[in-house]
């Protein structure tokens, strides 16, 4: 199993998840019109992407629960958050098939005596 999709996933809802908070502080800084509520819901909404990035780059098996909100959310973030959102559900289908990627068969690299 060729893990270069687990870091592209991980680091890609990293960056957009960096990406929201960052409009967010932009939106605090420039004393716009719009309520501190909207940018709260702005930081809300990068926090799955923020914590399930890291977890997937870390290889913890949480991460996928908490991608698949983070993907529920950007699904409504047209176009990149949707293009992110499918992407990651192609992943999850394509690393369900295979072998678990974050558990270690140590059985399968011992030798058999007999």
């Amino acid at each position: 199993m060729d893990n270069r999709h687990r870091f592209i996933v991980g680091g890609l809802f990293l960056c957009h998840g960096m990406v929201r908070v960052g409009l967010g502080f932009m939106i605090l800084a420039a004393h716009t019109e719009l309520n501190f509520s909207a940018v709260m819901i702005l930081f809300a909404m990068a926090v799955p992407s923020l914590f399930g990035g890291y977890n997937l780059l870390a290889g913890n098996a949480s991460a996928h629960s908490i991608l698949s909100i983070a993907a529920v959310v950007n699904l409504f973030d047209f176009p990149f958050g949707t293009v992110l959102a499918v992407y990651y559900y192609w992943f999850w289908k394509y690393q369900c098939a295979a072998p678990h990627p974050f558990k270690h068969n140590s059985a399968s690299n011992t030798a058999v005596s007999g």
